[in-house]
């Protein structure tokens, strides 16, 4: 129970962790995600979203099989998911489509968290509307660049928002102009794709891994937004909270 008097939210309360997006970040975050909820005894859904197929130009900083070029990342991801933790296969479940503004409402329902992996605004802003209209959602958006990033928190609890809305540390994504829902399959082809270092991917899947662990052991967080640089080896914590002292 938390200073106000009332209970807090704990990952047992979680009935849904969605992440979207299975390339660079996503797919090293989700081995170690399934295995740590896994570990908590997590009994509700996780669920992976892309719309996205694997190519031989992924194999540079994305986890996966050569074998299965051409198949779709979130299907790949579940079932590899499944193959190396077959006692929880019920709760693993995938969903091969870019996700736009009506799907994200849909899936993003009271007691979600949602990690965000993708690379476009769009999705960023529908989850971040979305989650700020409920009561008690988290919503965890991981970004970078060559070889730097950010990982920020958008966290409510009880109607109350706990964290800033990741719109204060990126203005940025305040913007649904690249939604690749509506991209024809040409278009989406086109889409320029690379780019990042390997260890860019691996920062922020383990700083959202991080967030999640925190959340679920400490009912805490140590900031709204991490923000970091691989070649300097620097890391930022910016909007420092905590949900209990």
């Amino acid at each position: 129970m938390d200073g106000k008097g009332y209970e807090t939210m704990t990952l047992k309360d979680i009935q849904k962790v969605l992440v979207i997006g299975a390339g660079g970040t996503g797919s090293i975050l989700l081995p170690q995600l399934a295995r740590f909820l896994r570990s908590e005894s997590f009994g509700g859904k996780l669920i992976i979203a892309d719309g996205d197929a694997y190519s031989d130009t992924n194999a540079n900083r994305q986890q996966f099989s050569m074998s299965k070029v051409g198949m779709n990342k979130a299907e790949y991801q579940a079932l590899a998911i499944v193959s190396q933790l077959p006692d929880i296969a019920d709760t693993v479940e995938f969903l091969p489509e870019y996700l736009d503004q009506s799907r994200i409402e849909e899936l993003v329902v009271d007691g979600t968290i949602v990690i965000n992996c993708v690379d476009n605004r769009a999705a960023r802003k529908f989850v971040e509307d979305q989650c700020q209209s409920l009561d008690n959602s988290m919503h965890i958006c991981c970004g970078n660049e060559l070889s730097t990033g950010q990982v920020q928190v958008s966290l409510r609890q009880n109607g109350e928002q706990l964290t800033p809305d990741i719109y204060k540390q990126s203005p940025n994504f305040n913007s649904d102009n690249d939604d690749r829902s509506k991209l024809d399959c040409e278009e989406l082809a086109a889409l320029p794709g690379g780019g990042q270092l390997i260890a860019a991917n691996m920062m922020a899947a383990t700083l959202a891994l991080n967030y999640i662990i925190q959340y679920a052991n400490m009912n805490k967080v140590s900031s709204g937004s991490t923000f970091f640089n691989c070649y300097t080896n620097s890391i930022e914590l910016r909007d420092k909270v905590s949900l209990l002292e």
